[in-house]
């Protein structure tokens, strides 16, 4: 196996309906779902308007969010999602690698 390839990662996406999905981050392999359900929930934090954002910090917890983050189990794989157009998409993937200045892996 090449160098430039990764067996395993997490990839999380920005996924819309109209637009391609976009890589917004690469985890280790090693991380928990619990890990990557906190980081992918910060994420989608990160891109609501300010106002959601203050709600959010106030209440400390999941009920400020307009749209709660699921951990289901995909193809026997765990994948965790959170938002709605666009949303984020977070799953384990393997053989990451870049072709053309992108990233390109196997589900």
């Amino acid at each position: 196996m090449s160098k430039n390839i990764v067996k395993n990662a997490w990839i999380i996406t920005r996924e819309s309906y109209q637009d391609k999905a976009r890589v917004v981050s690469v985890l280790k392999y090693h991380k928990s779902e619990n890990q990557i359900f906190e980081y992918i929930t910060q994420l989608y934090v990160d891109s609501l308007h300010p106002s959601d954002i203050i709600s959010f910090l106030k209440n400390k917890r999941l009920e400020g969010l307009p749209y709660k983050p699921k951990l289901r189990i995909t193809k026997g794989r765990y994948v965790i999602t959170i938002g709605h157009e666009p949303y984020f998409y977070a799953r384990k993937v393997k053989n990451l690698r870049v072709n053309n200045e992108e990233f390109v892996w196997d589900e």
